[in-house]
């Protein structure tokens, strides 16, 4: 039988725990791998539970506070090592989604696979942005609706681009 897991509880644990570390050692030194080790999960798992789409209240509030360090990222070298840190394990996480996901993936060539990637993070970063700034034009169910849409233009583009480069290898 499954465990059932509070995720609501998990979240403000590991929300508790982030809090310690930047208590302890310091805003630029909190990295998601201590504040990970220190919950007792993986930088996955915390990535899971601090989604990148301000769909209620809670997220919006943490979106809220990305966009807000987005902002002070250009002006201090530490924020940008930590925003650089944070990109590439989003584009970690959402690779081994997408691998689990499509079966063709594997099979794409590394360029087409990286370019969707950053594709993707570019989209929801965007999409992030206008929901915190306009949260009325962007409810929960159409911010889901544009993420499915740009899946699935993504995937579509990946099935031909690797077609056409498999062609021309050929």
């Amino acid at each position: 039988m499954p465990k059932i897991v509070d995720h609501a509880r998990r979240r403000d644990e590991i929300a508790l725990v982030a809090c310690r570390v930047v208590a302890a050692h310091g805003f630029d030194r909190a990295s998601m791998v201590r504040i990970a080790r220190e919950a007792g999960y993986t930088t996955g798992m915390l990535a899971h539970y601090f989604e990148a789409l301000p769909i209620d209240a809670h997220r919006h509030i943490e979106c809220a506070f990305w966009i807000t360090f987005w902002g002070q990222v250009t002006a201090d070298k530490r924020l940008k090592r930590i925003n650089a840190w944070v990109h590439r394990e989003y584009l970690r996480l959402f690779e081994r989604c997408l691998d689990v996901s499509w079966q063709e993936w594997q099979q794409w060539p590394a360029a087409t696979r990286e370019q969707l990637l950053r594709s993707l993070v570019t989209f929801i970063n965007g999409l992030t942005a206008s929901a915190v700034a306009n949260p009325g034009d962007w409810p929960a169910q159409k911010q889901i609706a544009q993420l499915r849409l740009q899946i699935e233009l993504l995937y579509a583009w990946a099935l031909s681009a690797a077609g056409t480069a498999r062609a021309a290898g050929a």
